[in-house]
């Protein structure tokens, strides 16, 4: 690494995943990053750390933004001299930590600014530096955490119990920070990379406590050390495990980091204010007009409309200009109620064998393996408008699918189906569907319409545990309230159909126009559901906005 004048330094790390659809994800990321980065600032120095197969393409297109590619060869030749290492290697968000030795090998480094590729610059990065230069790290206060304005949620991350973590390990209680933004000094970076090996250490015996916990997890590393600890595995068999402070098992990086900071006091620290970075929804909540940060991490479940909010500068299914959110009535496009779908059967529709068996035994086993490559997502309140622009509180696991589901998705068996039962025409929204999981007891998805452009969703039923009579999990649909705000729409007994789908059965419906939500799974239950969305009527004739992964 040659020296860099200002001493300044932006810095990605990547690891390339074998799965291609979350491959050209991440590439797409870093593009839109590193890009939004160069609008505001030509000069600061951009450096792009590679593990895995390289890409020729993305590596040209990231030198023409005038960014240095690095190759640190392979992730697993990091990890093999670490106590454990051959465990961690299934948890794939490590590797950044590995980056500070090459930034400290250039001695004209004095801060540096180290991001995940979710992320999107609206302003130049020199300020962020500059506002932040008398401190050792700032980041952004972790979502769900008593620092952020939408309050503290325990049920997420339980503080408490993460203050009684930092005391057991002889440390300090750390202000818990998100990681996909760090800002460090010379000494902040230091520091870091000599809390290493304690860094990995803590991740290690926080996944020995999960995997040894009776908490449901359907996390691949976790079942993995679950089955080593089983055989008496001789490399996991001494480590002393950590109880897990949140509900989330994809931020144990994050919490061992916390905890890591907590075994030393030389470091000074800061919240990035809002007015610095937004988190998460607040990247794309408001217009690009009225948003003033320089830096937002929007997270990569929210990739969709991230990317539609940089494409527009407005946010995701904003109401049409002159028409208030707060209408009385939402809007219905009239082909879609004129449909015999919503005439004649309310909105929906429940079908046994709408895929072969064939096919849904092979879905089943790609939605399993996709859950190590999902995003979690959860949101304890409602947000956004009151229709399709709607935000509700949620807390699932949600993956892209594979080849077998894209074939499924985008056959014309399929599409002459569904445009027989609707009597108009329909769409594909995209070439790739997704997959959602509740396998966490408590798991569910509040009441919602869907977004604008999946004007219908085939729901798909791979796997459920539970028994057909049992309630936990099913869809909760309210087809006599179509057009109603959705904080009118009466829940009550009457006014709701109760759906239990088991595996092998799909529901076809207006989620554009029936509310509906899915009730908390229970224990044990690992409802895994396909979906796929098309565009219908009206927006069947218009091109696709949404991202085409």
């Amino acid at each position: 690494m040659s020296s860099n004048v200002a001493g300044r330094v932006v810095c990605y790390s990547v690891l390339s995943p074998p799965r291609r659809s979350r491959r050209e994800q991440i590439i797409s990321q870093l593009l839109t990053s590193v890009g939004s980065l160069r609008e505001h600032n030509r000069t600061v120095r951009v450096v792009v750390f590679w593990l895995g197969s390289r890409h020729q393409e993305t590596e040209d297109r990231l030198r023409s933004l005038e960014a240095q590619v690095v190759h640190l060869g392979s992730y697993e030749d990091l990890l093999h001299p670490f106590p454990g290492g051959d465990v961690l290697v299934r948890y794939p968000v490590l590797h950044k930590y590995f980056v500070l030795d090459a930034v400290l090998e250039d001695l004209g480094t004095s801060q540096l600014l180290l991001i995940d590729c979710d992320t999107v610059f609206l302003d130049d990065v020199d300020k962020l530096f500059e506002r932040h230069a008398d401190v050792d790290l700032a980041a952004c206060a972790e979502v769900g955490t008593v620092r952020r304005e939408r309050g503290y949620d325990p049920a997420y991350l339980d503080e408490e119990h993460l203050a009684r973590l930092a005391q057991s390990l002889g440390g300090r209680f750390v202000e818990p920070i998100n990681s996909g933004i760090l800002l460090l000094s010379r000494k902040g970076i230091e520091e870091l990379a000599k809390l290493r090996p304690a860094l990995l250490e803590i991740t290690l015996r926080l996944m020995v406590g999960l995997a040894k916990s009776a908490e449901e997890s359907d996390f691949a590393p976790l079942v993995q050390l679950r089955e080593r600890l089983a055989s008496g595995a001789p490399e996991v068999k001494g480590v002393a495990p950590l109880g897990f402070p949140s509900s989330n098992h994809w931020i144990v990086e994050e919490v061992a980091l916390w905890l890591a900071l907590g075994l030393t006091e030389s470091l000074t620290m800061r919240d990035l204010p809002p007015s610095d970075a937004a988190l998460g929804g607040e990247v794309y909540r408001r217009p690009r007009s009225a948003s003033s940060w320089i830096i937002g991490h929007y997270f990569s479940v929210d990739t969709a409309p991230a990317m539609s909010w940089c494409r527009t500068g407005q946010p995701p299914h904003a109401s049409p200009k002159g028409r208030s959110r707060a209408a009385d009535e939402l809007p219905i496009d009239p082909a879609l109620a004129a449909s015999p779908l919503l005439v004649e059967h309310e909105g929906f529709a429940l079908y046994e064998d709408l895929f072969g068996l064939d096919v849904l035994s092979e879905m089943t086993r790609e939605a399993r393996e996709a859950y190590w490559g999902g995003q979690e997502q959860s949101l304890t309140a409602r947000f956004g408008g009151v229709g399709r622009d709607s935000h509700p509180p949620r807390r699932l696991v949600s993956a892209g699918g594979g080849d077998v589901q894209d074939a499924a998705y985008c056959s014309p068996s399929l599409k002459a189906f569904l445009e027989s039962l609707c009597g108009l025409e329909v769409e594909p929204t995209g070439r790739r569907g997704s997959v959602n999981y509740y396998t966490r007891s408590g798991d569910f998805m509040g009441l919602h319409l869907d977004v604008v452009q999946c004007e219908l969703v085939v729901l798909t039923v791979l796997q459920d545990l539970s028994p057909a009579d049992d309630p936990s999990g099913s869809w909760e649909l309210f087809p006599g309230q179509v057009g109603r705000p959705l904080p009118s729409v009466s829940t009550g007994r009457r006014d709701r159909r109760s759906i239990k789908a088991m595996p092998g059965q799909s529901l076809v419906m207006f989620g554009g126009l029936v509310p509906h939500r899915v009730r908390p799974v229970a224990a044990g239950q690992r409802r895994i559901v396909s979906a796929l969305c098309f565009r219908a009527g009206q927006t069947a004739l218009e091109p696709p906005t949404v991202p085409q992964d």
